[in-house]
């Protein structure tokens, strides 16, 4: 939901042999309407995948694989599970990955340089170092300062 579409119905990203996944959730929402957060089938052999979707779409996509179409360079060991929040503008998103290095859950951030619905453009994905973590941290803080602003509006 956000102020300037309303509610949206937004589909699962893929269809498996076994039919289609049973669950998406849309966890953060744009200005523009862009919805990011996970689609997956969360039973005991599921797999959860970070998921985008864009006004005017079908469908949520796996931001892993939109990012490799925009140009982005993920490092082969890692695997965004999770989008957690994106900005007003839609150009970061941040959320939680899994470094199979490591095995250790991670934090990412995403910046584009535009709407990633309009203009697919990655300008970086950070390193997931001290540096990321604060990244991670500010990015929370100012999509929850936002949500705080529009709540006291209302």
């Amino acid at each position: 939901y956000s102020d300037a579409t309303g509610f949206q119905y937004v589909l699962p990203h893929v269809d498996y042999d076994l039919g289609t996944e049973q669950r998406a959730a849309g966890i953060g929402v744009a200005d523009n309407g862009m919805v990011v957060g996970w689609s997956g089938d969360m039973g005991p052999f599921g797999l959860v995948r970070a998921a985008i979707y864009c006004p005017g779409t079908e469908r949520m996509v796996d931001l892993n694989q939109k990012l490799l179409e925009d140009g982005a360079v993920v490092p082969a060991n890692v695997w965004l599970g999770t989008a957690l929040a994106v900005t007003p503008d839609g150009r970061t998103i941040v959320g939680q990955a899994i470094d199979f290095g490591t095995f250790a859950n991670v934090p990412f951030v995403v910046r584009y340089d535009a709407d990633p619905c309009a203009l697919p453009s990655v300008v970086e994905i950070p390193t997931l170092d001290a540096a990321g973590f604060a990244a991670l941290a500010l990015g929370l803080a100012a999509v929850a300062l936002v949500a705080l602003r529009r709540l006291a509006t209302k």
